[in-house]
């Protein structure tokens, strides 16, 4: 989402370049504001950013964010047969020098944060099924470490998947990024909805294992 260490473009830097190009934003005349990115997804998870394009837009996203009026939806391809429906509702405890993110069904620690998320399955064949996630709280590396703290993790997610499971997969297919998708992101008092369709990499494991497309299969 941001420049980090490896100096390589961000997807800031794109938006800028793109709001320049398209001529929604001059940095010649906005000397005070830069756009900037209102949400993050973690690294290789596919999905919806959203850069709002001036500083009242901006101002306004942010302050939404924060106060939890937001809807984000979420699809992921898991391993394990989940129930139908659940919830999971626990702690997180980051290790920012490790960058990894521990789950406990209590609080351990005052730093430790509440992380809530719903979860669906849409679609369940052998091992592997299809999750639509609701996520209630938007912390770092939520979604990923919750599945699998329950014992359903990510197809294709390096930190807290299987490692055998994603070794077949990247040997089979390739596979080597989480299979983890923001597809909608609503501002609910704004009434602003965000959609973004299952790139190539999640359509391609969607026909491998014989699922099908979550946004058709919701029309």
């Amino acid at each position: 989402t941001q420049p980090d260490k490896t100096e390589e473009l961000s997807l800031i830097d794109y938006a800028v370049d793109y709001l320049i190009k398209k001529g929604d934003y001059d940095p010649k005349t906005n000397l005070t504001f830069t756009p900037a990115c209102a949400n993050r997804l973690d690294k290789n998870t596919t999905g919806i950013i959203l850069v709002p394009k001036n500083y009242k837009a901006l101002q306004d996203v942010n302050q939404a964010i924060r106060e939890d009026r937001t809807e984000k939806i979420y699809f992921a391809i898991v391993s394990g047969k989940p129930k139908a429906a659940d919830e999971i509702v626990g702690y997180l405890k980051k290790d920012g020098d490790k960058n990894t993110v521990t789950f406990s069904d209590h609080q351990t620690a005052p730093t430790d944060k509440k992380a809530v998320l719903n979860y669906e399955t849409l679609e369940s064949h052998g091992d592997y099924a299809l999750l639509k996630v609701l996520l209630k709280t938007g912390r770092s590396h939520q979604i990923r470490v919750q599945l699998a703290a329950v014992g359903f993790p990510i197809l294709g997610d390096p930190k807290y998947g299987s490692r055998q499971v994603n070794s077949r997969l990247y040997e089979e297919s390739g596979l080597k990024s989480q299979l983890l998708h923001s597809a909608q992101y609503t501002l609910t008092d704004m009434k602003k909805t965000f959609t973004a369709p299952v790139p190539p990499v999640f359509e391609k494991a969607l026909k491998r294992f014989g699922f099908k497309d979550p946004f058709l299969a919701e029309k």
